[in-house]
Formats: C-alpha cells, sequence, structure tokens
C-alpha cells in the first residue's frame, strides 16, 4: 500500500474482496479526513467476520448513537476507575511484582514471555473491568488468553481474509475460520459467566469494577434502546477491553524487549536515565515521565517500528463529502497507512533541527528535550477504542519496572549475538 501511494497519490481506491476501498496517505489528508471531517468519516464498516463476532456491538465496531452513548460511559468509567491516573499505579506496581517474581523462576534460562506479559496486561485490565486478578498458575484462564490470541492471529491470515469475501461458502466448509469463531465464543462465554456472578451480588449503590457500573447504566437507560446498554453488549464491550487492550499492550512490550535486547546501547540510555531521574530507591512513576524525554521517546519509536496497528480499523463515510480534490461517496470503506503516514509526518520534521535518533531510524526527540508524539500525531481523533493501557503513562510505567527488574544485559549471555544480527520482522495479526 506504501508503493501504491508513491505511485498514485494520497488518495487512490482499490479493491478489497467485494468492497471497494479508498486509502488515504499523507498527513495533510488523514487530518483533513479524521480531524477536519470527523463526522462524515466516523462510522465502522462491519465485514462478515465482524459481523458474526459481534453483530456490530461493542466499542471497536459500533457506530453512530450507540457509539458515541458506550464510548463516552467506557471513558467516564475508566477514568473513575483510575485509569491513566495516579491511582492506578498501585494496581501496575502489584501486577509488575508478581510478573517478577514469575520472570525469577525461570532463573535465567531461555523462554517465550508471551503469555507471561499477556497475563500481566490483562490482570491490569482485570482489576478495573472484572474486579479481580487471576494468578499465572489459572490454567482456565490461561486456556482463555491463548484463545484469544489466537482468534486474532487467525483473524489476519487468509481463512479470515476467505470469509469476508465468500462467507456464505466459507460459514458452511470446515477450515481454521471456524476455529476463530469458537474461540471468540468461548472467550464471550467466561465473560457472559464473569456478568452473571456479578449479577448474583450486585449493589447499585456501590460499584465495584466496571461491569458493576455497567449493570447500573442498564438500568437508567432503559427508556434509550439505540443507545445499546443490554447484557449481550455488556459481553462485547467488555470483550474488547479485555481482549483488545491485553493483545496491543502485551506486544509493545514483547517488542520493546525484542528492541532492548538488539540494540544495547538504547537500553544502556534508558538505564542511565533511571539512575539519574529515579535512582535505586523507589519505583516509578507517572510523574517521572516529562523528566525523562529519552525513555519516552524510545516507548513512541517502540509503537513505530513495533508497528502494532500498521493499518488502524477500517472507516466507512456517513455521507457525499471531498477530500482533496476526490468526491467520495456515502457508506464508502477506506484506510489511512499508518507506516507510510508516521514517515511523512516525520519527514515533515526535519526542519526542527538538533534531532536525536533512536535506533538509528527515525526522529524521536527534539533538541529542548520534547518528545516528537509518534504513535499518534492526531491525539483529538475520536477513536472508539478505550483500552486500558493505551496511555503512554500506563505504559511508560510498566516498561520502566520492567527495565529496573530486569538486567536485559546480563540475562541474555552469548546469545544476543544472534538477535544482533539478525532481522527483527514481525507476524501479521488483528492486534488492536
Amino acid at each position: 500500500m506504501t508503493k501504491l501511494a508513491e505511485d498514485y497519490g494520497e488518495v487512490y481506491s482499490l479493491r478489497l474482496g467485494w468492497s471497494k476501498t479508498v486509502v488515504v496517505n499523507g498527513y495533510k489528508m488523514v487530518k483533513e479526513a479524521l480531524v477536519n471531517q470527523a463526522e462524515a468519516f466516523s462510522e465502522r464498516p462491519l465485514t462478515p467476520v465482524f459481523h458474526r463476532l459481534n453483530k456490530g456491538q461493542g466499542l471497536i465496531l459500533s457506530s453512530g448513537h450507540m457509539w458515541k452513548r458506550q464510548r463516552r460511559f467506557a471513558f467516564t468509567t475508566l477514568k473513575n476507575f483510575g485509569v491513566g491516573k495516579k491511582t492506578l499505579e498501585s494496581t501496575i506496581l502489584e501486577e509488575i511484582r508478581h510478573l517478577q517474581e514469575t520472570i525469577e523462576e525461570e532463573q535465567g534460562r531461555p523462554y517465550d514471555p508471551h503469555f507471561t506479559f499477556n497475563n500481566a496486561v490483562s490482570n491490569i485490565i482485570c482489576s478495573v473491568v472484572l474486579g479481580r486478578r487471576f494468578e499465572y498458575s489459572d490454567v482456565h484462564f490461561q486456556e482463555i488468553l491463548h484463545l484469544m490470541f489466537e482468534g486474532l492471529y487467525l483473524q489476519g491470515t487468509i481463512w479470515g481474509q476467505l470469509y469476508d469475501a465468500f462467507p456464505a461458502v466459507m460459514r458452511l466448509i470446515p477450515g481454521r475460520h471456524q476455529t476463530l469463531f469458537s474461540n471468540i465464543g468461548k472467550v464471550a462465554d467466561f465473560l457472559r459467566e464473569e456478568i452473571r456472578q456479578h449479577r448474583q451480588d450486585w449493589d447499585p449503590s456501590a460499584p465495584r469494577d466496571y461491569i458493576d457500573c455497567y449493570l447500573r447504566e442498564m438500568e437508567k437507560s432503559k427508556d434509550d434502546a439505540l443507545a445499546g446498554f443490554c447484557e449481550e453488549n455488556l459481553c462485547y464491550t467488555t470483550l474488547d477491553l479485555f481482549g483488545a487492550g491485553t493483545e496491543t499492550t502485551s506486544t509493545t512490550l514483547r517488542w520493546a524487549l525484542l528492541y532492548m535486547i538488539k540494540y544495547l546501547q538504547i537500553q544502556e540510555k534508558v538505564q542511565a536515565e533511571i539512575d539519574s531521574v529515579i535512582g535505586q530507591a523507589r519505583q516509578p512513576s507517572m510523574e517521572d515521565k516529562p523528566n525523562m524525554p529519552y525513555t519516552d521517546a524510545v516507548i513512541h519509536e517502540v509503537q513505530r517500528m513495533g508497528n502494532i496497528v500498521p493499518l488502524n480499523l477500517p472507516r466507512k463515510t456517513t455521507k457525499d463529502t471531498t477530500l482533496g480534490r476526490y468526491f467520495i461517496p456515502k457508506v464508502v470503506d477506506y484506510l489511512y497507512d499508518m507506516p507510510l503516514f508516521l514517515s511523512l509526518v516525520l519527514r515533515g520534521l526535519f526542519t526542527m533541527g538538533g534531532l536525536v535518533w533512536i535506533f538509528c531510524l527515525r526522529i524521536a526527540v527534539c533538541c529542548c528535550g520534547a518528545v516528537v508524539s509518534l504513535s499518534s500525531p492526531l491525539c483529538v481523533i475520536p477513536e472508539p477504542l478505550c483500552g486500558v493501557l493505551g496511555a503512554v503513562d500506563d505504559l511508560m510505567v510498566v516498561f520502566l519496572l520492567l527495565i529496573c527488574m530486569i538486567n536485559i544485559n546480563q540475562q541474555i549471555g552469548p546469545e544476543r549475538a544472534n538477535i544482533a544480527n539478525s532481522t527483527v520482522q514481525g507476524v501479521l495479526t488483528d492486534s488492536l
């Protein structure tokens, strides 16, 4: 898609299966679509896969009045429970302590931290959404995490693409696409059981978590059916928070760990900044972020280099409109190419001067120490996903704790030479 943009310009169209899709590139055009004409480009198209998974409910794929009401409620409720605030730090610190104990049990042996990180991140989310955490030895919860990961992975494979292209045929034949629907169905059943247990001892006057607050909102919004406050939507909303928030943040942390191994000189600079600002006598805090521009820049660069959400989710137009010199009719799907978009943003910043480079690639810190935000240059875009650890402040605390906890240089031994000389390549999936 980046190559097509170089050949055909910032706005071009192509067919993805049966759907004609407009691809938007470049800072000016993306900002025009998502900020200046936000209302016209605000809807979410429902692909056959997503329609079968949640029928347009939840936070990610809902549209219109339902999306606005659900998003507003989610942001307010999560904020009240400390998301993005200092009050969540105690939960993060407690979970990182459990993570440290689990890593120390490996005694320096090589192992894959994927689901250990997933468990840690999901527990932080579960503490807010479900009101409790799960032990790393909980076999049932580990199965749920594996089902969630496999489901997200299969969405990005040829099986998910074939189902989107030929849903009437694919729903009748066996294949890995059926595993996708089965896995997400089992995760949804797990959440429905959590909701059922909440109902048994629910006290509307003393909400304990997100589910309790949602149950109370269901009672208040009985007269507004279009707002979508029902038990089934609660399941899909919780699934969005639980699934998308876990996988996205966990994937970012694994990329960070990999890059710290590959670029030890970067790790040493991060550690030096930690020693200078935080020292050894206390734990990291969100309040340290303004004083740690280099570490903040590294996290942003990890998000850009790891390319966690390369295209974001597709959108569709709500009315006839124009973008640049092109007419775009109502109900047309469109995407924007995030890697190319960020590259163009960075290219426009070269005039700032005095720039420090991270991983020998893009711009990260300007000469005065201010961080150039690479993960979301259009921070005012009204995205529907309220990821619990989506805030860079929370992510930075977790990253700092990991660096403080693990001396990667000592842990990895001679195997680092193979990583340092190898290429770093990701796997296509539907990480959100």
